[in-house]
Protein backbone atom coordinates (compact mmCIF):
# COMPACT_ATOMS: atom_id res chain seq x y z
CA UNK A 1 0.00 0.00 0.00
CA UNK A 2 1.32 3.46 -1.20
CA UNK A 3 1.53 6.27 1.74
CA UNK A 4 -0.19 9.37 0.41
CA UNK A 5 1.14 13.02 1.75
CA UNK A 6 2.94 15.94 0.92
CA UNK A 7 6.17 15.13 -0.21
CA UNK A 8 8.60 18.46 0.33
CA UNK A 9 11.73 19.31 -1.63
CA UNK A 10 14.06 20.60 -0.15
CA UNK A 11 16.16 22.00 -3.01
CA UNK A 12 12.76 23.87 -3.85
CA UNK A 13 12.16 25.57 -0.16
CA UNK A 14 15.62 26.32 0.62
CA UNK A 15 16.29 29.06 -1.67
CA UNK A 16 13.24 30.76 -0.51
CA UNK A 17 14.49 30.44 3.28
CA UNK A 18 18.10 32.15 2.25
CA UNK A 19 15.85 34.77 0.49
CA UNK A 20 13.67 35.26 3.31
CA UNK A 21 16.73 35.42 5.63
CA UNK A 22 18.37 37.71 4.30
CA UNK A 23 15.57 40.05 3.41
CA UNK A 24 14.92 40.16 7.42
CA UNK A 25 18.56 40.53 7.90
CA UNK A 26 18.76 43.50 5.65
CA UNK A 27 15.91 45.54 7.46
CA UNK A 28 17.63 44.84 11.22
CA UNK A 29 20.74 46.05 9.41
CA UNK A 30 19.28 49.16 8.26
CA UNK A 31 17.46 49.88 11.61
CA UNK A 32 20.27 49.58 13.25
CA UNK A 33 22.36 51.80 11.36
CA UNK A 34 19.87 54.43 11.37
CA UNK A 35 17.95 53.81 8.56
CA UNK A 36 14.38 54.66 10.20
CA UNK A 37 12.33 57.44 9.17
CA UNK A 38 12.12 59.20 13.11
CA UNK A 39 13.64 62.49 11.81
CA UNK A 40 17.49 61.87 13.26
CA UNK A 41 20.41 62.80 11.38
CA UNK A 42 22.47 59.98 12.91
CA UNK A 43 25.16 62.58 13.69
CA UNK A 44 25.69 65.34 16.66
CA UNK A 45 26.09 68.95 15.97
CA UNK A 46 30.35 67.78 15.81
CA UNK A 47 29.83 64.95 13.18
CA UNK A 48 30.67 62.39 15.73
CA UNK A 49 27.98 59.63 14.77
CA UNK A 50 25.00 58.89 17.31
CA UNK A 51 26.31 56.36 19.94
CA UNK A 52 28.80 58.54 21.36
CA UNK A 53 29.43 61.57 23.28
CA UNK A 54 31.78 64.34 22.78
CA UNK A 55 33.25 66.63 25.52
CA UNK A 56 34.28 69.76 24.29
CA UNK A 57 36.85 72.81 25.83
CA UNK A 58 35.22 76.33 25.54
CA UNK A 59 36.13 78.06 22.69
CA UNK A 60 39.19 80.37 23.88
CA UNK A 61 39.88 78.42 27.25
CA UNK A 62 42.88 76.07 25.92
CA UNK A 63 45.94 77.81 26.31
CA UNK A 64 49.38 76.70 26.04
CA UNK A 65 51.58 76.80 28.72
CA UNK A 66 55.36 77.96 27.89
CA UNK A 67 56.79 74.42 28.19
CA UNK A 68 53.86 72.99 26.48
CA UNK A 69 54.81 70.68 23.27
CA UNK A 70 51.29 70.00 22.54
CA UNK A 71 47.51 70.23 24.42
CA UNK A 72 44.70 67.22 24.44
CA UNK A 73 41.75 66.34 25.98
CA UNK A 74 41.89 63.15 28.08
CA UNK A 75 38.31 61.00 29.16
CA UNK A 76 38.89 58.45 32.35
CA UNK A 77 35.52 56.60 33.28
CA UNK A 78 35.21 56.46 36.91
CA UNK A 79 31.74 55.57 37.47
CA UNK A 80 28.74 53.82 36.81
CA UNK A 81 24.84 55.32 35.47
CA UNK A 82 23.46 54.51 37.55
CA UNK A 83 25.52 53.53 40.48
CA UNK A 84 25.94 49.91 42.26
CA UNK A 85 24.50 47.93 43.20
CA UNK A 86 23.78 48.16 39.03
CA UNK A 87 25.95 45.42 37.20
CA UNK A 88 29.12 47.38 36.28
CA UNK A 89 32.98 46.62 36.88
CA UNK A 90 35.15 49.05 36.61
CA UNK A 91 39.26 48.16 35.60
CA UNK A 92 41.48 48.40 38.36
CA UNK A 93 43.33 50.47 36.25
CA UNK A 94 40.84 52.74 34.85
CA UNK A 95 41.72 53.40 31.09
CA UNK A 96 42.21 56.60 28.98
CA UNK A 97 40.23 58.13 26.19
CA UNK A 98 42.40 60.95 24.46
CA UNK A 99 41.28 63.03 21.98
CA UNK A 100 43.63 64.42 19.10
CA UNK A 101 46.34 66.89 19.87
CA UNK A 102 46.99 70.44 19.60
CA UNK A 103 50.29 71.86 18.76
CA UNK A 104 51.93 74.58 20.63
CA UNK A 105 52.55 77.25 20.74
CA UNK A 106 49.51 77.91 18.47
CA UNK A 107 48.23 80.88 16.77
CA UNK A 108 44.70 79.97 15.52
CA UNK A 109 42.86 78.54 18.11
CA UNK A 110 42.20 74.50 17.79
CA UNK A 111 38.86 73.10 18.79
CA UNK A 112 39.57 70.19 21.66
CA UNK A 113 37.57 67.37 22.00
CA UNK A 114 37.56 63.33 23.31
CA UNK A 115 34.51 61.42 22.27
CA UNK A 116 33.36 58.25 24.65
CA UNK A 117 31.22 55.75 23.61
CA UNK A 118 29.72 54.30 26.89
CA UNK A 119 27.55 55.67 29.28
CA UNK A 120 29.00 56.11 33.13
CA UNK A 121 30.26 58.85 34.95
CA UNK A 122 33.39 60.96 33.30
CA UNK A 123 36.51 62.99 34.71
CA UNK A 124 37.24 65.29 31.51
CA UNK A 125 40.91 66.76 31.89
CA UNK A 126 43.22 69.32 29.73
CA UNK A 127 46.60 67.63 29.41
CA UNK A 128 49.55 69.99 29.07
CA UNK A 129 52.00 68.09 27.08
CA UNK A 130 55.38 69.36 27.91
CA UNK A 131 58.70 68.57 25.47
CA UNK A 132 60.25 67.27 28.48
CA UNK A 133 57.67 64.58 28.27
CA UNK A 134 55.36 65.89 31.45
CA UNK A 135 51.79 65.77 31.63
CA UNK A 136 50.13 68.22 33.31
CA UNK A 137 46.61 67.82 34.01
CA UNK A 138 43.89 70.40 34.96
CA UNK A 139 40.07 69.29 35.37
CA UNK A 140 37.31 70.23 33.14
CA UNK A 141 34.06 71.58 34.94
CA UNK A 142 30.36 72.67 33.53
CA UNK A 143 29.18 75.58 34.05
CA UNK A 144 28.05 74.43 37.47
CA UNK A 145 31.21 73.56 38.26
CA UNK A 146 30.79 69.89 38.50
CA UNK A 147 33.59 67.85 37.68
CA UNK A 148 31.63 64.92 37.38
CA UNK A 149 29.80 64.34 34.02
CA UNK A 150 27.38 61.76 34.12
CA UNK A 151 26.83 59.89 30.14
CA UNK A 152 23.29 58.43 29.92
CA UNK A 153 22.49 56.12 27.39
CA UNK A 154 20.11 58.92 25.94
CA UNK A 155 22.94 60.94 25.86
CA UNK A 156 24.87 58.36 23.46
CA UNK A 157 21.55 57.91 21.34
CA UNK A 158 20.91 61.76 20.84
CA UNK A 159 24.95 62.42 20.33
CA UNK A 160 25.18 64.83 22.80
CA UNK A 161 28.05 67.54 23.07
CA UNK A 162 29.45 68.82 26.63
CA UNK A 163 30.88 72.00 27.06
CA UNK A 164 33.19 72.13 29.31
CA UNK A 165 35.98 75.02 31.02
CA UNK A 166 39.48 74.53 32.95
CA UNK A 167 39.05 74.29 36.85
CA UNK A 168 41.95 75.21 39.08
CA UNK A 169 43.58 71.78 39.36
CA UNK A 170 44.20 68.01 38.46
CA UNK A 171 40.45 66.01 38.80
CA UNK A 172 39.76 64.43 42.02
CA UNK A 173 41.02 60.76 42.06
CA UNK A 174 38.15 58.53 41.34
Amino acid sequence: MARRGIRVRPRAVAPFREARAAACVALLVAACVGGGDDGASGTSGTGAPAGFVTFEIAPGDPACLPDDAQILLRARKVGCIPPPPAPCTLPQTIPEIFGPAAACPTDAPTPLAVVVEEPGRYHVDLVHRASGGDDTYVCLEDAAGAALHDVTTDDLDAGRTFTLQPGAGPCPPP
